[in-house]
């Protein structure tokens, strides 16, 4: 399918947006932005909408509320989807071809699995909210809706082609897998995208996951391995970008699975997915994430002893955030900005991430180079990938925020091409590590302790403050009491003397 010869080699990538929150200030900014690029496609990471909800109840035996988590229903995943077309004049992005995958709020259920109840309907319903979005390009999404209706997941793949001075081509996803008529050339780019909902293990309850650690637990589901890992093989492209809605190289972050998900707590179906990656001789492989409310750029060196200890760079690029991030505050629902200490929790989000990335080991995330400093950014953002020098072996990243780029990395292909196949290609052998150094026990620990002391200090502290106030006006009017009695009865005994 070819696209309008007037939309450029750009695609842009998003996630984590609430279609409830008020298109103003920097979220309107951000689409604004999007809308520039007159990008040839939009691929959602995962969260377009927030079907699930968490609600306040008070009960009559407690002062303090109690938060409950409503799943989503069919009917608020479509008039979610609905308000997103017909209401926000930013989406769909005219130029583009629009598609991508879910994660657990557009799933439906937070930290959703396998035993969500109407995964099938709510995968359908985000089928049709793509097609809607393709409307002026008259495309349908058919073998992702035959995969949703049989509760498979929103999963697939696309590759574009970008000739100089020629219209972009869109090469779909065909009954068999990789498209068989995709050029071999160097001007094409593949884009698989993952669902890690549908398929995905429950993470064990209560304090069962110290002892577990994920083992065993599987993210994607044989059906989905087997597809992702025979087009992966079938690929010709010159970039195959692999996208999911959970971090895949990130380490050492929140332990409990059903307080913070990533691949790392599921170690079987991370180490199945990075060998399955550059085992298969795919051409410059790049992983691309949401779900954090931030942006990342993640970088490990990965060694196979079979290939003689021969090391290669893998990155992955986290864009997650339309309309709230850690610098705005992370919760995604709109009426906690009506909260009168909103703008003290809005302080608390900015500067808990903020020394987050000072004190944890988190030594994955990338340095640049130019500036010495740390690849990240708290602040609203979507991710936009040039791929105009992709003949020429570079292809452009940025992370794109109100304020404008945040982060920016021109890729070298070359550089991370893969290692010529010399051995059995079905050996899991790959071990991928932070690129500037294993984690230390007492690095973590440290940080966990900063970390945790800053939340329960700042956490705490308006209340410290009002008991301090409390205790100073009591004192004060105590004082003032005193002074006026002893006033009284000196005036009494000189009234009588």
């Amino acid at each position: 399918m070819k696209l309008s010869p007037l939309v450029s080699p750009s695609i842009l990538f998003a996630s984590c947006n609430n279609p409830l929150i008020p298109i103003t200030g920097g979220v309107e900014k951000l689409w604004r932005s999007m809308n520039t690029h007159n990008a040839s496609a939009f691929v959602w990471g995962g969260d377009a909408v927030y079907g699930d909800r968490l609600e306040i109840q008070y009960r009559n035996d407690s002062i303090f509320p109690k938060p409950k988590r409503v799943e989503a229903t069919e009917n608020r995943l479509k008039y979610l989807y609905s308000h997103l077309l017909s209401t926000n004049h930013y989406y769909p992005i005219p130029s583009a071809y629009h598609f991508g995958t879910v994660d657990d709020h557009d799933f439906g259920k937070n930290n959703g699995d396998k035993y969500f109840s109407i995964k099938s309907k709510s995968a359908s319903a985000f089928v049709d909210f793509v097609d809607q979005s393709n409307a002026g390009l008259n495309v349908k999404e058919d073998i992702g809706r035959v995969r949703a209706e049989a509760g498979q997941g929103v999963y697939g793949l696309k590759v574009f082609s970008y000739q100089k001075n020629s219209a972009p081509v869109v090469y779909p996803e065909e009954a068999e897998g990789y498209p068989s008529d995709v050029p071999d050339s160097n001007n094409t780019v593949a884009i698989f995208y993952l669902d890690c909902r549908s398929n995905k293990d429950p993470w064990p309850k209560g304090f069962d996951f110290l002892l577990q650690k994920g083992l065993g637990l599987d993210m994607l589901g044989e059906t989905q391995w087997n597809w992702l890992e025979e087009n992966l093989k079938k690929s010709n492209a010159r970039v195959n970008i692999i996208l999911n809605g959970l971090q895949v190289l990130s380490q050492s972050r929140v332990p409990n699975g059903n307080l913070a998900e990533d691949w790392e707590k599921f170690p079987d179906s991370r180490n199945r997915l990075l060998n399955s990656v550059l085992n298969s001789g795919v051409r410059a492989p790049i992983l691309l994430t949401g779900d954090v409310h931030m942006s990342q750029l993640l970088r490990v060196t990965c060694t196979s002893p079979s290939r003689n200890s021969s090391s290669r760079t893998l990155y992955e690029l986290t864009t997650s955030g339309i309309t709230h991030s850690w610098s705005t505050f992370f919760s995604p629902q709109a009426e906690h900005r009506e909260f009168w200490y909103y703008f003290y929790l809005c302080f608390l989000s900015r500067n808990f991430m903020h020394l987050s990335h000072l004190v944890m080991p988190w030594n994955e995330i990338n340095i640049d180079s130019s500036t010495g400093k740390m690849d990240y950014s708290i602040e609203l953002n979507y991710a936009k990938f040039d791929f105009g020098e992709i003949e020429e072996g570079r292809v452009k990243a940025q992370v794109i925020t109100p304020a404008g780029v945040a982060i920016e990395k021109i890729f070298d292909l070359a550089d991370i091409d893969p290692i010529p196949a010399n051995h059995d290609e079905n050996e899991n052998d790959y071990d991928c590590v932070p690129y500037r150094g294993e984690v230390k026990v007492l690095h973590l620990l440290f940080g966990y302790v900063i970390t945790v002391g800053f939340l329960i200090l700042f956490a705490f502290l308006p209340v410290f403050g009002m008991i301090g106030g409390g205790l100073y006006l009591f004192w004060r009017l105590s004082v003032s009491a005193m002074n006026i009695m002893t006033i009284t009865i000196e005036r009494k005994k000189h009234k009588f003397e």
